[in-house]
């Protein structure tokens, strides 16, 4: 009877033994095969059900590697993704800055894109807006200058220089904006300018005031009968009135 009663015992223990490695292995195959299923949805690589994973059998050895692997994947695509946000951020800031006006227009001109520093100072919604051309905002005189700037920006991918538009309001005034262009890309192929303008209306009217005001000051020397002249600094002659010529 001892001796039964040991091998009945001994047979149990293996039961139970068995049953333990099962159960542990059940549980390892169910966590790895979880970590695996996030990992291929993290990666967009379509539905992977735990069903799937656990009809495969995967070797003791190799599934710490792939478990390795696909970690590492997700670390790397959390990485980009934090990259992207943080592009998206400095993107935000510059297009929503109140100082500069910030849009995009196609190669055609036709806006896509706009800020509301930019719709406050020409006083069009955006709807109003994105339905415009860049050809409608400027004069025929600009025609031949903002052409120049657009191929400019398409073949060097940025302007080398700033250029002054006089831009008609939507209540028929006029304002005079600096402005510089780049190419911005979709896919790495380029396909629209992000173009930044900065208002500067009260320097230009101070500027033609002050042409205006010398043209005043010569057309008045020139009536005298007397000789008027200016020399600078180094007393070189600067300027001789009619009288003196």
């Amino acid at each position: 009877m001892d001796l039964e009663k040991q091998g009945d015992a001994k047979s149990n223990i293996e039961t139970w033994h068995n049953k333990d490695n099962a159960f542990a292995y059940s549980g390892i195959n169910s966590v790895f095969s979880f970590f695996v299923c996030l990992s291929f949805q993290c990666l967009g690589v379509g539905i992977i059900t735990r069903d799937i994973v656990i009809s495969a059998i995967i070797p003791s050895i190799v599934a710490p590697c792939l478990f390795y692997f696909f970690l590492r994947n997700i670390r790397r695509l959390d990485r980009s993704k934090e990259a992207q946000r943080e592009s998206q951020g400095k993107y935000n800031a510059l297009f929503n800055r109140d100082l500069l006006c910030v849009y995009i227009h196609d190669f055609e001109g036709r806006f896509l894109d706009v800020n509301e520093a930019c719709l406050n100072l020409l006083g069009y919604t955006a709807e109003e807006f994105l339905s415009l051309k860049f050809a409608e905002l400027i004069g025929e005189d600009q025609f031949p200058e903002a052409i120049e700037a657009f191929e400019e920006i398409i073949r060097d991918g940025s302007a080398k220089r700033y250029t002054t538009f006089k831009i008609k309001k939507k209540d028929g005034d006029f304002v005079w904006v600096e402005t510089e262009g780049s190419l911005i890309y979709k896919k790495e192929k380029p396909y629209a300018i992000l173009g930044v303008a900065r208002d500067i209306t009260h320097h230009r009217i101070a500027e033609e005031a002050l042409k205006e005001s010398e043209e005043k000051y010569k057309e008045l020397v020139n009536s005298l009968p007397q000789i008027v002249f200016e020399t600078d600094e180094n007393g070189m002659l600067t300027f001789v009135n009619q009288k003196g010529l």
